[in-house]
């Protein structure tokens, strides 16, 4: 038999994707469309229905270990968390730290339908809360805010403080304003009150 009709050995199974988290040696996997922290044992329970092996070795490293020892070796990074403005993936800052970012917003980044018809309630309900030119400016701020999170080119904005009399609809805009851009929201009273302390709210 030549050697063009032997049997080729295996590939490596880099198709896996896992990531090595430096700080505290987890391993994080990819699961419905984002990342979670799985122990060796559990991981290598997804490796197993994937029919990855026991007696089949690579450079020395059983198959089933493969995607580990590459992600100690090729995909370490340095944090992984959510990360306000980011899609899930892994990206590297100017210094070279990697960031795998776990889940995203919901639905922001969905194709915008085609809006035939202006919406009448929300445009009634802002130029109510928000009297005189206040209502166009808030307008432009929300506009500009979401299409820059879509492009994901972070330009500077305005920060937007709503004050006003209890029950006039305040807290009613800022849920909408939270829907609008995901679903996600974190709270920075006592960041604003000169409390230095670190929280996850931060990202």
């Amino acid at each position: 038999m030549s050697d063009s009709k032997k049997e080729q050995p295996p590939k490596p199974p880099e198709h896996v994707e896992v990531y090595f988290d430096v700080r505290d040696s987890g391993y994080w996997y990819r699961l419905n469309g984002r990342y979670v922290k799985l122990k060796k044992a559990d991981i290598q329970l997804h490796f197993r229905s994937m029919k990855l092996r026991d007696d089949i070795y690579h450079n020395g490293i059983r198959e089933i270990d493969w995607p580990l020892w590459h992600a100690q070796n090729k995909r370490l990074i340095d944090y992984a968390g959510s990360l306000a403005g980011h899609r899930v993936g892994m990206f590297k800052d100017s210094a070279g730290r990697a960031f795998l970012v776990t889940d995203e917003a919901g639905g922001v980044w969905n194709a915008p339908e085609k809006k035939t018809v202006e919406p009448v309630w929300f445009k009634k309900f802002i130029e109510q809360l928000l009297q005189g030119e206040q209502s166009q400016h808030f307008c432009y701020w929300l506009a500009v805010a979401l299409k820059s999170l879509r492009d994901g080119d972070f330009r500077p904005g305005q920060v937007v403080v709503l004050a006003g009399p209890s029950q006039c609809g305040k807290s009613l805009l800022q849920a909408i304003i939270t829907e609008i851009f995901g679903g996600r929201s974190a709270g920075p009273f006592r960041y604003m009150m000169a409390e230095t302390q670190f929280n996850q709210d931060l990202v």
